[in-house]
């Protein structure tokens, strides 16, 4: 059984992104694990802090940190994005979550659930006629977590490995 944990869940401010960039590094060494060819360590701080920034700032992106006792254990990004009619698809909007990350202590306690709750109810407020989410196919956690929202596989992207 979980423990009993009071999680609040606000909007992040600039003063959280130096936690945000020590939790997202959990996540990028995750990506570059799984991808070495494709992704890369952090090593510019700043260009990964300008991409933080705006999502604090910008309308179309959100960021929020989960707190426990007033300290940042966990953090969710999301986007909105308005997708023009082409010759094949219908204008439409799509919501998607970016990154689910929480300290490591604070892991398999349900922390990660409020974020991924916030987001999808923010999302919906802009009515996107889809909310998506991506993980790694290893990663049972997320998808036990996902799943317990309602998402559903709707795509499945296989990889041909050092196709060159």
């Amino acid at each position: 059984m979980k423990p009993d944990i009071d999680v609040v869940i606000r909007d992040a401010v600039r003063e959280d992104l130096p936690v945000v960039l020590e939790l997202n590094e959990v996540v990028q060494s995750l990506h570059v694990t799984a991808c070495p060819d494709v992704f890369k360590a952090v090593e510019d701080t700043d260009a990964l802090l300008a991409i933080l920034t705006n999502a604090v700032c910008d309308d179309g992106w959100g960021l929020w940190v989960a707190c426990i006792d007033g300290l940042v254990v966990g953090c969710i990004m999301t986007e909105l994005n308005s997708k023009l009619e082409t010759a094949l698809s219908l204008a439409h909007i799509e919501g998607h979550i970016h990154h689910v990350c929480v300290s490591e202590h604070h892991r398999r306690l349900g922390v990660g659930s409020q974020p991924v709750d916030q987001a999808i109810k923010t999302l919906r407020k802009a009515k996107p006629q889809r909310v998506t989410v991506g993980y790694w196919s290893c990663n049972e956690a997320s998808k036990r977590l996902f799943e317990s929202r309602g998402f559903k596989s709707a795509l499945v992207i296989a990889e041909l490995r050092n196709a060159n």
